[in-house]
Order: structure tokens, then C-alpha cells, then sequence
């Protein structure tokens, strides 16, 4: 319970300050009916579904759809990038443009265990930890 919750009754988690109609409260299923809603708000797909499910099983749904919306948008947010990036090759060094996507067409080959070894070798003694400047 925070300091400023106090003075509440009971019923404050819920929302129905002490002395208020707790009977006003939503009903579990006006709760449903809000969520599924904000869920159909937020882009979700097919929200009646979750009707059918457990309150556990919801949660699941809509942390699993939280991300790939969070991908979906890093996905687009490197577009973006690599847009600019070939922008600022065009603009700046044309004859440096390339021909076609390096990155997406040629994407570098998985590190060996020795040359990740090597370069965290080599960050390590380019980054001393602080206090101790070898």
C-alpha cells in the first residue's frame, strides 16, 4: 500500500474509495468486455476470442502480441535506418553506392569462437574496467 492509500478503505484497490458504492465497481464481466476492447483498439486480432480463454491464458495472448508488435516496429525502425543510411551514401559518397544490398543479400559470416575471443580480447584492453588502467 503506498503512503497517499491510506485513507482508503478495502475497496480502493478496485477503484471504490471508502465510503463509495461498491456496487458502482465494474463488473468482472464489464472488465472483460474493457479489455477486450482496448485489445481490438490496439490491433489485435480476432479479440472475441479471448472470451474463450483463462485470465492466465489472456495475459499469455496479449504479452505474446506486446511482442511481435514490439518486433514488427524495430523491424520497420531498421528500415528506416538503412534508408538513411543508403540516403546519406547517395548524397555524400555516390560513387561509394552500392549496387545492391549488401547487408540484406551478403550478411556477414558467424564469428568462430577464436575471433570472438579475439575481439572481446581486444575491447577489453582498449576498455579497462575503471580503477584499473593496465
Amino acid at each position: 500500500m503506498k503512503p497517499h492509500d491510506r485513507n482508503l478503505g478495502p475497496d480502493a484497490a478496485a477503484g471504490v474509495p471508502e465510503g463509495g458504492d461498491a456496487a458502482a465497481r465494474p463488473s468482472l464481466r464489464g472488465r472483460f468486455q474493457t479489455m477486450i476492447a482496448r485489445a481490438a483498439d490496439a490491433g489485435f486480432e480476432q479479440p472475441e476470442r479471448l472470451w474463450r480463454l483463462t485470465p492466465a491464458e489472456i495475459e499469455l495472448e496479449l504479452r505474446a502480441f506486446a511482442a511481435r508488435e514490439r518486433r514488427r516496429i524495430e523491424r520497420m525502425d531498421e528500415g528506416a535506418w538503412l534508408a538513411g543510411r543508403y540516403a546519406a551514401i547517395a548524397w555524400h559518397a555516390p560513387r561509394r553506392y552500392p549496387s545492391r544490398p549488401d547487408g540484406v543479400l551478403h550478411p556477414r559470416a558467424p564469428m568462430t569462437d577464436a575471433e570472438m575471443k579475439r575481439v572481446a580480447l581486444g575491447l577489453a584492453r582498449r576498455n579497462p574496467p575503471p580503477g584499473r588502467e593496465d
